[in-house]
């Protein structure tokens, strides 16, 4: 057992059992093994911690054990460890910077801020100091970086601006965001978007107009073209007018879609069929490498097909199609998306397949069918979520092909009358794609009906319910595309963005 410890050193229960074995007559080979569970934080945490002290660890080690804790969200449990070990061992700044992030996660963004600040890392200052609304310790970072380089002193500027523009003072948030554009190269076009949008915000559209046209001719992104077009509606000036169209895979020509037919927005029922009945052109393998994969499906090796497929791919210095055919064919979603980013093919058709794939395609549109759920949807959510990586776990704990936090797994697994284990194994085991697939579309579901937005219910997926509806009562806006732009969490807002470009390259895919 021992051999297979130093083989598998992340098998949590065989280290477990291993410990417990040797836990007389090995002394010295226990603690080493208590060790690393102690250190590894997971489900026998509390068990290592009786045989071994983590204020005797060394501090290369305790930060481990630290940064281990917050990817298990054992925040309190990490600020208790840091706090003992400040009044007890040597600290240096690496403490000091995980004390700081430990704050961040627990939302003391004040504390978090400081401390960043101290050893000089600003932008994890800014975002501190912008999430807890702390003006005067962001004016106190402006004075500190203003003769450093880089994206730090203007990032700074653009956030104490949007957090005065939240404060209903236009002229004085468009003052840092110009001072911002003049002094710093590193973000003028962060700078210059502010400034269109503080702009806009205030009808003044004329001038958000033609710093948008600028924007739109210099970087040709869909935003500003969206928002050109916005502005221009309240001006109907010709000169403003561009003989451009909105990329059709970009959340901007889903809100257009939206705001002409809402009924129809997302996937109706009847058009399920069309997704069950979309065949992907066949492409051959080596008949020796095509005879070793239906070896290996027949012993049920599924693992050993797509190592062979890869180890393939990695020498291909032909096509490559063949084999992502066949790793599609085998359901290695993820694998197959890789190769589509990495490598060359010489048909674009699959390789969009291969980078937007039909994952699980009957499990998902049976429990599409049974909730009433646009398939293409979740599909989107999913490969946002995780790139169909169904061993997917995040920083914060998300699991998963839909990137499940615990609660939300048992929470809907309560709901559906499931029985579901946290584990990686066992086919309960939320880490299961159909398992997975099931709670992260009747979440999906249950928001879609909360919000009756297809909008709002993705930007809940992500930053959850309570926060969605906080900011629909706090924020100032004027239709649901503004109020996109004004979600306080750049992740959030990103994550909207990413989802409805991926579900509109989706459609185009399979349904025109």
């Amino acid at each position: 057992m021992k051999h297979y410890c130093e083989k598998y050193p992340d098998n949590q229960d065989a280290l477990f059992k291993f410990s417990t074995l040797i836990k007389d007559e090995h002394p010295l080979l226990f603690q080493a093994t208590v060790k690393r569970l102690l250190i590894s934080a997971d489900q026998y945490y509390h068990y290592a911690s009786q045989y071994t002290d983590p204020l005797g660890l060394s501090t290369k080690e305790f930060l481990r054990l630290i940064y281990n804790l917050h990817r298990a969200l054992k925040y309190a449990e990490a600020l208790r460890l840091l706090t003992l070990w400040q009044e007890q061992n040597q600290w240096d700044r690496r403490l000091d910077i995980a004390l700081a992030d430990t704050y961040y996660r627990l939302r003391r963004y004040n504390e978090a801020g400081r401390l960043y600040e101290k050893n000089k890392r600003y932008k994890q200052a800014a975002l501190s100091y912008f999430r807890a609304g702390n003006g005067d310790g962001l004016e106190r970072l402006i004075a500190l970086t203003k003769n450093l380089r880089g994206k730090a002193p203007c990032m700074v500027l653009i956030l104490r601006a949007k957090q005065i523009r939240d404060n209903r003072m236009p002229l004085r948030a468009l003052s840092y965001l110009r001072r911002a554009y003049r002094e710093y190269e590193d973000c003028k076009e962060d700078a210059l978007w502010e400034i269109a949008w503080t702009e806009y915000l205030q009808g003044q559209y004329l001038h958000a107009a033609y710093n948008l046209r600028d924007l739109f001719k210099r970087y040709n992104r869909p935003r500003y073209l969206y928002w050109l077009n916005r502005a221009n509606s309240h001006l109907n000036l010709k000169e403003l007018k561009l003989d451009s169209s909105l990329k059709k895979d970009s959340l901007y020509f889903s809100l257009l879609r939206y705001s002409s037919d809402r009924s129809n927005f997302l996937l109706n029922s009847d058009r399920l069929s069309t997704l069950l009945n979309y065949n992907l052109n066949s492409y051959s393998l080596p008949s020796e490498v095509k005879e070793r994969v239906l070896d290996l499906k027949a012993a049920g090796l599924g693992d050993y097909i797509k190592r062979e497929l890869l180890y393939r791919i990695k020498r291909e210095t032909g096509g490559v199609e063949g084999y992502v055919y066949a790793l599609l064919e085998n359901g290695f979603y993820k694998e197959a998306l890789k190769v589509a980013k990495d490598k060359p093919f010489k048909d674009e058709e699959l390789k969009r397949i291969a980078l937007y794939p039909l994952s699980y395609r009957d499990f998902l549109v049976k429990i599409a069918s049974q909730l009433s759920l646009d398939p293409l949807l979740l599909l989107s959510v999913m490969r946002v979520e995780s790139h169909f990586d169904q061993e997917a776990l995040s920083r914060s704990g998300a699991m998963g092909l839909m990137q499940l936090m615990d609660f939300t797994a048992k929470r809907w697994a309560k709901a559906e009358g499931m029985e579901i284990s946290l584990d990686d194994e066992g086919e309960n085991s939320v880490f299961s794609p159909e398992v997975n697939i099931r709670l992260g579309a009747v979440y999906l579901k249950w928001l879609l009906d909360r919000f009756e937005n297809p909008f709002l219910a993705v930007a809940s997926y992500n930053a959850g319910e309570n926060a969605v509806s906080r900011w629909l009562k706090s924020l100032k806006y004027n239709g649901l595309d503004e109020f996109l732009e004004l979600i306080p969490y750049d992740e959030t807002r990103n994550y909207v963005k990413k989802v409805f470009s991926t579900y509109e390259m989706y459609r185009l895919i399979y349904l025109n």
